[in-house]
């Protein structure tokens, strides 16, 4: 994760934000069910050719059960092949997929200076796992996303996302290839959602490298 200058202001920021994310029952207020995280992509050049860059981010629902997490894939879609443009989602226990969701579009990024931004939904419903992608805009894709790239797998005892935290999102970006394409890749933002629909918004604004 890249280091911000204010070292000591990023510390204490992050502190603040896990502050807001864990206090889940203050107040007798029902846990966190829903985490949504919004996050930006500036690009350089990219290189449709060789389609590049390629960016995969994990979100993981329970900071302690890290086999257990769900995957986006910006650029290229790979499990047991490889395909090159678009981008793929998949819910993940124990290095294996339990459901995968690839974009119709198989373009690749090809847009000088294009700003990539997107919505990451996690959530716990019914005793399962939900993750989708939505609100995603690019210049070289346009919109993209929404429930036909819903991925969901069994809870397996997880009952709410009390124990999501940010720095873990951040710390799991992997910029696999053309990595010198990228301008920045940034979490913006975290709202997190309690059953009864009542939220908490954090600005978190820190870059991912």
């Amino acid at each position: 994760m890249k280091v911000p200058t204010d070292a000591l202001h990023c510390h204490v920021l992050m502190l603040g934000i896990l502050g807001l994310l864990t206090s889940t029952q203050v107040g007798g207020a029902e846990p966190w069910v829903r985490i949504e995280e919004d996050w930006s992509l500036a690009l350089n050049e990219p290189d449709a050719d060789t389609h590049s860059p390629q960016v995969t981010l994990y979100l993981t629902p329970h900071a302690q059960q890290e086999e257990t997490y769900f995957q986006f894939q910006l650029n290229h879609a790979a499990d047991t092949g490889f395909s090159g443009g678009g981008f793929r989602v998949d819910a993940i226990r124990q290095s294996e997929s339990s459901d995968e969701a690839t974009s119709l579009t198989r373009a690749a990024l090809n847009v000088t200076n294009d700003v990539i931004t997107w919505t990451s939904v996690v959530a716990v419903h019914d005793h399962e796992l939900l993750f989708a992608i939505k609100n995603g805009r690019s210049e070289s894709w346009g919109e993209f996303g929404g429930p036909d790239y819903l991925v969901r797998m069994p809870a397996n005892g997880i009952q709410n996302l009390s124990h999501y935290t940010p720095r873990q999102s951040l710390a799991d970006v992997d910029i696999g290839f053309g990595r010198n394409r990228v301008k920045y890749l940034r979490l913006d933002r975290v709202r997190a959602y309690r059953q009864d629909g009542s939220l908490v918004t954090v600005q978190i604004n820190l870059t991912s490298q």
